[in-house]
Order: structure tokens, then sequence, then C-alpha cells
């Protein structure tokens, strides 16, 4: 399945600006256990000065793409010990931070959430945020077709992240772009510029190694389950809508909350849904007869 008709008031989300505030129910979870302190860029140099090991930090103000300078002291691990990962969470926002044993506190990664009311975020082990990370974000908008731009490239576009993951995480798991995935499809008469269904790339995946597994009429604890074995591809409506134009996306993590972490190739932007909003697309009406809550798991074959 691929978009067939995008809709012309559809517009992508603007990604947030560089000095985008985080609200003050964040939350930044450094490994270990500690009485939660405010966080302003002192608070932040003092626990991790004196207690590298374990803080749990209250952020208020911290600036997205700010940077935060320390010193290692005493009291703190050897160097080999304190690089951590810092997650910071709020209800619109999400940024990991590198801790070296010195030098700069700097943001590495940062999520667009879905406005919410301000709430306590959810623990830092429930999102599989390394998941997220290694699945490489990728629009289709640049794909061309005989020739010319094409925009109907959801299927190729999501495919080439995944395979994109399984490489990053083994080498000799092999990868191709989405405008390759897209070509040997044409060249198959499976895709004819009007989009592709997401079973149509099963032989290519399969020449390449991996095994690829559809799942139709699927539960929603089906879909988080898988995705603790990897990024899927699933079928929603685009803009993850209710209904409109059949859009394939990328769902690199499903928290124990219910948020849904999703690539989606029409925009290049990495968003998290609420289970509702999400099912609610994911469950929508494809069409006469055809089957709802559909995803596809690709996994390298057993070697």
């Amino acid at each position: 399945m691929d978009t067939q008709d995008l809709s012309s008031d559809f517009q992508p989300a603007a990604p947030p600006s560089a000095d985008e505030k985080l609200s003050p129910s964040g939350v930044a979870a450094i490994q270990g256990e500690a009485e939660p302190a405010p966080a302003d860029r002192e608070s932040i140099k003092r626990a991790v000065a004196a207690g590298a090991a374990g803080a749990v930090i209250l952020a208020s103000g911290l600036t997205l793409l700010d940077r935060v300078d320390f010193r290692q002291t005493e009291s703190a691990p050897p160097p080999e010990e304190t690089q951590q990962n810092v997650v910071i969470e709020t209800p619109s926002q999400q940024a990991q931070f590198h801790l070296p044993a010195e030098g700069e506190l700097s943001v590495e990664y940062h999520l667009d959430l879905p406005d919410a009311e301000p709430a306590q975020a959810s623990p830092a082990a429930e999102v599989n945020l390394d998941q997220r990370i290694e699945t490489p974000l990728k629009s289709q908008r640049d794909l061309t077709y005989n020739g010319q731009p094409t925009q109907y490239g959801c299927v190729p576009t999501s495919v080439s992240m995944i395979t994109d993951y399984w490489n990053r995480r083994d080498s000799t798991n092999p990868t191709k772009s989405a405008q390759e995935f897209l070509d040997l499809n044409a060249a198959q008469k499976q895709f004819d510029g009007g989009g592709m269904s997401a079973t149509n790339i099963h032989d290519e995946l399969s020449n390449m190694g991996y095994a690829a597994g559809d799942r139709a009429n699927a539960s929603f604890d089906d879909l988080r389950n898988a995705t603790q074995e990897g990024p899927v591809l699933a079928i929603v409506k685009l803009g993850m809508k209710e209904s409109g134009p059949n859009h394939a996306v990328v769902v690199t993590d499903v928290s124990e909350s219910g948020e849904v972490a999703v690539n989606d190739p029409w925009t290049g932007e990495a968003r998290t849904y609420g289970r509702e909003q999400f099912s609610a697309s994911w469950g929508a009406n494809f069409g006469k007869g055809a089957s709802t809550n559909n995803f596809v798991t690709i996994r390298p074959a057993q070697k």
C-alpha cells in the first residue's frame, strides 16, 4: 500500500526551533537514583561532578540545543566510567545528552512530540531510545520515476530506513536507498508512479537476505512486541488522520504507556503519537474487504 492521492491541504509539521525551551515538567534521568534537584546549568554541573554515577534532575528552562561546560571533580568516578546518556523528556520534547568525563554537555538528539498537557514524564527505561536513534530519518520527496519527481514513494523509503537500521547494527546486513528499491520495483512493473503495495518489495528483501513478515488485523500488543525486535513498517493514513490517502511509516518504538514513535517518510521527521491517535489511523478504513491494523516485520534471515 502506498499514497495514492496526496491531499493538497496536508502540510508537514514545522520542526522545533533551536531556541525552544523544555517545559518545567521535563525530567533529566542520569543512570542511578538520587533526590530531585532544580535543573539549571549549575545544578547539572554539580550533579554530574558530585554524583556522576547517579542523579535525577528536574529540568526547567534548559534550551534544547544549548551547551553546558563542566569539569570532573575528585568525587566523581574514573573517566572511563563517567560517559553516560541523559534523556530529557517532556510532554512536547525529548532530548538525549552525552556526558563525557570532561568537556561539554550537548544535545545529540531530539524528537518533536505532539502537544500535551504538562504531566510527569515516563521513565527513561520505558523508551527504546537507541532503536529510535539508529533508525535513520529519510524523506520520500527526492525520489524520481522515469526521470520525473514522484511523491509516491513511502513504501521504498520506509523499507530503506529499516534496512539501514539493520546495516548499522551489523555491516554485513545489506541495505539499499529508497531510489534503488523504487527502481527495482518499477522495472518489475510493481511501481507505476502511483505507489506500490508493501508486499511487492518482499522479493527484493529476500534476495538481500531479509525475512519479511506481513501482519494483518494485528493487536496493539502485537505491534508493541514486534518493535522490541526492531523497527517495523506500518500502514496508516497520511498525516496520521482517520481518512485520506494510505501511507507507510516506520514504527521505531512503542512505549509501555502506549506512545508510538514513528519515522514518517512524507515529512522526513520523527514524531511520537498517543495510542488513541495512532490506533485510529492504523485501524482506519482502507477499502472494502481490506484488512486493518497492518504492519510488516523486516528482519535479517538467520545465517
